[in-house]
């Protein structure tokens, strides 16, 4: 048995010397791998370039949003409603109402908050719609804490939106209109608000979409 096994070993061997010389000897004729060819990737890098806090450029592909922030949470507002109690009449026409007249509900008071920005020094402020609506007393609290009671001066509820004036104050920080036409996919931008009441928040993200009719807003 061991006889017959000889034969076999000797081949193995041999054919392991001959498979590592023709390895060693292709080795340095060819490389295992070969370099990829460098192609050119399909895209354009935008050069990000933002101020620091000294005034200074930062290098490309750096983003500072801190002068930003620090300009905006000074124009944006927390605003605060109260809605009083009301007692409202069912419009039934049923059985039931003509029987024993229209129901009536109780409807106790309400209070909402939401985020308005200032955009005129002289206190008029641009909210949505849905957090004024119906209320009989709006207050508006400024960044410094300062509180002030407001006045609804119009309501459009197909676009959601509602403007506010607080008097007394001429001089107040406030934010630009810009021109929606010049914004582009991709470009930065900032949200400040006052969610659930908390402090000012600020967050960021691109414009990923324009002129999108989510259909929010169909009334009329």
């Amino acid at each position: 048995m061991k006889v017959k096994l000889i034969p076999v070993v000797l081949t193995a061997a041999l054919t392991s010397v001959m498979t590592l010389t023709a390895v060693n000897y292709l080795q340095h004729k060819v490389p295992y791998f070969a370099a990829a060819k460098q192609i050119p990737a399909p895209v354009n890098y935008v050069s990000y370039a933002s101020l620091n806090n000294n005034n200074t450029t930062l290098p490309a592909g750096s983003v500072n949003f801190e002068n930003a922030a620090a300009a905006s949470v000074k124009a944006v507002v927390h605003i605060k409603t109260t809605t009083a109690a009301r007692t409202v009449v069912a419009n039934g026409n049923d059985v039931f109402s003509q029987l024993f007249g229209r129901q009536q509900y109780y409807i106790p008071s309400q209070m909402g908050s939401g985020s308005g920005v200032i955009i005129s020094p002289d206190g008029y402020v641009v909210t949505n719609n849905h957090v004024v609506a119906d209320a009989n007393e709006v207050t508006v609290t400024f960044n410094d804490r300062y509180t002030a009671t407001a006045k609804v001066i119009g309501t459009d509820p197909s676009t959601d939106i509602a403007l506010l004036k607080v008097e007394g104050d001429q001089n107040l920080p406030y934010m630009e209109f810009g021109n929606s036409d010049d914004a582009k996919l991709g470009q930065w931008v900032l949200a400040v608000g006052y969610p659930l009441t908390l402090d000012a928040t600020v967050t960021a993200g691109i414009i990923s979409a324009k002129g999108r009719s989510l259909g929010l807003n169909k009334q009329g």
